[in-house]
């Protein structure tokens, strides 16, 4: 088998990430039906396009696809992880790792990118549960502290209580054992 041909069955097979070809300027070269998937342009819509196609309005204006190609034509890879633009504008939150083709000067680059939309959202979702959960904690820990000053006053009005009582007893007490009060009548 040629290796265009094994090349191009394994980008076909990949259906879970974008696989992107690009050329030395960062134009698609290629485009997999995970790519399709992934960003709703097919392939006709994205090849001959540079891949900042995928890029947001403030990673184009940062030059990140500039800077992504730069990286990866100096170490042989690059990657970066944050949002991405389907078409019609929607976003998702993805990984993308873009390696360079060829040792002997540019030959192009593969990119692969991998939706992490669901993970993120996941990962947001568990810090918000566990910002509420240390909120119930804090609450009820003040509810503790405020529990133990109500028994504390309580123990305290039981004591006085009780010594209130008995306090009472020892009039009832002198009162029974005192003489009558005679009346001057």
């Amino acid at each position: 088998m040629h290796e265009a041909d094994c090349c191009q069955r394994l980008m076909e097979a990949i259906k879970d990430y974008a696989v992107v070809v690009l050329d030395e300027q960062g134009r698609i070269a290629g485009w997999n039906q995970g790519a399709q998937r992934l960003s709703g342009w097919t392939p006709e819509q994205a090849l001959g396009r540079h891949l900042s196609l995928l890029c947001t309005r403030e990673d184009i204006v940062g030059l990140r696809p500039h800077r992504l190609l730069e990286q990866a034509q100096a170490e042989g890879r690059a990657e970066h992880e944050g949002w991405y633009v389907r078409d019609g504008g929607a976003t998702f939150w993805g990984h993308a790792a873009v390696t360079a083709l060829g040792s002997n000067g540019p030959a192009g680059f593969v990119m692969v990118v991998r939706d992490l939309t669901a993970d993120r959202q996941a990962e947001q979702n568990i810090r918000t549960a566990y910002g509420e959960l240390e909120q119930v904690v804090e609450d009820l820990s003040e509810r503790n502290r405020e529990l133990h000053r109500l028994t504390t006053n309580m123990a305290g009005r039981e004591y006085r209580i009780r010594e209130l009582e008995s306090q009472v007893k020892l009039l009832r007490l002198r009162l029974d054992l005192a003489p009558p009060l005679k009346s001057s009548l």
